[in-house]
């Protein structure tokens, strides 16, 4: 799961939160941006992480961290959060590339919905705690509270 270190509040009393940068950055991503740099570079691996550091705080950014600048956590970038469960989500959803908490599903239509006409695929919209195993990857179906089978819409 995601590991948030507490730091020192920031002026206005708000409750802040360190990251290492490679919480934002699932491993696929890790490895491409080290196989597209050393390649890029003639097989130097000097400044990888460097790229993938910048890429972690383009992230963080769409949910409000920036760069931490203590001297007491290399590589860290900083929340202000009153909610560490709502700030994990966030970092997880960043990393996992959803933009949002909820994520789409999908479903075959039932024999009877194709008898009266609606014989669509059918979507449904969860909220991520719904849908999260505990090693906290995202279920790739679901049984959903009316019994039925749902398929994730990514995997």
């Amino acid at each position: 799961m995601i590991d948030l270190t507490r730091v020192k509040n920031a002026s206005n009393g708000t409750p802040r939160f360190v990251a290492h940068f490679y919480e934002l950055l699932s491993e696929a991503e890790q490895k491409e941006i080290h196989n597209t740099y050393v390649k890029n570079h003639n097989g130097s691996c000097i400044g990888v992480v460097n790229a993938q550091y910048i890429i972690a705080i383009n992230k963080a950014k769409k949910i409000g961290g920036s760069k931490y600048r203590g001297k007491d956590f290399g590589g860290g970038i900083v929340f202000q959060s009153y909610n560490t469960s709502d700030l994990k989500e966030s970092i997880l959803m960043v990393k996992l590339g959803y933009n949002d908490s909820n994520i789409d599903y999908w479903r075959n239509p039932t024999k009877s919905e194709i008898k009266f006409g609606e014989g669509a695929i059918h979507h449904r919209t969860f909220n991520l705690s719904e849908v999260l195993k505990n090693d906290g990857s995202i279920k790739k179906w679901l049984i959903a509270d009316d019994g039925l089978r749902y398929n994730n819409c990514v995997s």
